[in-house]
């Protein structure tokens, strides 16, 4: 399996490794493979990395650091109860799979997405084992905090309720695809200052950031900057994408009901990643 990234544009193709082995029966391509779509209702639980010869322990890195990562997402068929996520876990050759909730050792881990037709959590987690505490920004269950909530940049709308979700109504409709961004912002110095994530669709855009205002305690964004930095032939950030279901309170509750648990088909229950870019 192989996914094409543009890098400082210029696109690469990038082998990419299935945790979950034959799981990969859901996962396809489109001619280009600019294109790659997940579907839970064939695949199960599904989780990719980058990997060049396609083996646990032999990882492909990206550097992040004041760089900008975009990427078109469409969540039209990803409903309450399914997680659809793209994220990054800095992890060294020769090591198996961790991230910052499921595994021990932990490591850091940027969720830049976590996100279905209702909702979208933004999350930047430290390698100590902060999975709980780090406050994630968007909208949708456990997110209540003025300084985390999704808001519209241009202003228009003030209803946090109206900025995402399924239909017309919706300033990001979530049944028609759209873009999102990650800006990694660093200082002269090399030290990270702030954290934007935005999502674009037909002239709208939504979004918020992480820098000295709202960051967990004073220095907490500089050192996860240090952590996200190193990148070298031995270690750095690997990029993961993966779609799952199962306790999804935190991420969607409301406005989706507690427990939803996704009714899949063979042609439902799938989330499209296309175009990603890093420059």
């Amino acid at each position: 399996m192989n996914l094409v990234i543009t890098c400082d544009d210029s696109p690469q193709s990038y082998r990419l490794f299935c945790v979950e082995g034959d799981h990969a029966k859901g996962v396809t391509f489109d001619n280009e493979n600019r294109s790659m779509t997940l579907n839970y209702g064939v695949g199960g639980s599904l989780r990719l990395s980058t990997s060049p010869s396609g083996t646990s322990g032999n990882w492909t890195y990206f550097s992040l650091l004041g760089k900008t990562l975009s990427w078109n997402v469409d969540l039209s068929n990803v409903p309450c109860g399914l997680n659809a996520t793209f994220y990054s876990v800095h992890l060294a050759q020769g090591m198996g799979y961790r991230d910052a909730c499921a595994t021990f050792p932990t490591t850091t881990e940027l969720d830049f997405m976590e996100a279905n037709q209702h909702a979208w959590h933004t999350t930047l987690h430290r390698s100590s084992g902060d999975c709980g505490s780090a406050p994630p920004v968007g909208i949708g269950g456990t997110i209540s905090d003025p300084r985390y909530l999704f808001y519209d940049v241009s202003g228009q709308q003030t209803n946090t309720s109206l900025l995402y979700g399924p239909g017309s109504t919706y300033t990001i409709n979530t049944l028609v695809p759209f873009q999102a961004t990650m800006n990694f912002i660093q200082d002269d110095h090399h030290i990270l200052q702030s954290v934007v994530i935005t999502l674009h669709q037909a002239g709208n855009t939504i979004g918020q950031r992480w820098d000295a205002d709202n960051e967990e305690y004073k220095g907490w964004l500089a050192a996860l900057g240090k952590e996200m930095g190193v990148v070298d032939e031995s270690q750095g950030n690997v990029l993961v994408w993966s779609l799952w279901t199962g306790g999804l309170n935190w991420l969607e509750s409301p406005p989706c009901p507690r427990g939803c648990s996704p009714k899949c088909t063979s042609t439902s229950c799938q989330c499209t990643i296309s175009n990603i870019c890093l420059k």
